[in-house]
């Protein structure tokens, strides 16, 4: 007898501290029911209201440490998400308005060209971990993803780099943005 194991396919982590961000929480869950690939939610939040998702609290850090440690967030509690095939994150004040499928999958990480001047967007510092002379591309924080072990390895790379930043009291210019970038 086959015993056949229940594949998760797609967890889609979001961040919604204070009183400021809850208001995009309903609006980002019922847009990314209706439009984005089917998947699980893992909110990490303040909030007292109840959401269709799993909830995680988590004490509101200010900024720009909310959106500077999201990577240290998601690492925290990796066995909640670990056991999809793909993670996604997006930012809370997002909304899908079309259909996203199975195209934004791929075998490493998925994430959106920054379509600004990316030689402003560079972190210049050469003593910050996120530091980049030069970049054929720029890449957005509020949205990527991709198969979770690849997901893994770059949100523990991302980690490490702004802990390395915050050793040398170096907050990079663009947060968690510029070390995913580097």
């Amino acid at each position: 007898r086959r015993c056949l194991r229940s594949v998760r396919m797609t967890a889609l982590l979001l961040i919604a501290t204070g009183p400021r961000y809850w208001q995009y929480i309903v609006p980002l869950i019922d847009s990314a029911k209706k439009f984005f690939v089917p998947h699980d939610v893992l909110l990490f939040t303040d909030s007292p209201g109840r959401y269709n998702s799993t909830s995680v609290y988590l004490t509101p850090q200010g900024y720009p440490e909310t959106t500077l440690k999201r990577y240290h967030t998601f690492l925290d509690h990796r066995d909640l998400w670990a056991s999809y095939e793909h993670v996604f994150y997006v930012d809370i004040d997002a909304v899908f308005v079309d259909h996203v499928g199975p195209e934004i999958f791929s075998d490493g990480i998925t994430a959106t060209r920054h379509h600004n001047q990316k030689d402003n967007l560079l972190e210049n510092r050469k003593e910050s971990f996120a530091y980049l002379a030069k970049a054929d591309q720029y890449y957005c924080g509020g949205f990527n993803g991709g198969r979770t072990p690849a997901y893994l390895e770059m949100a523990y790379s991302i980690a490490a780099s702004v802990d390395k930043d915050e050793q040398k009291k170096i907050t990079a210019c663009w947060h968690d943005e510029s070390h995913l970038n580097k």
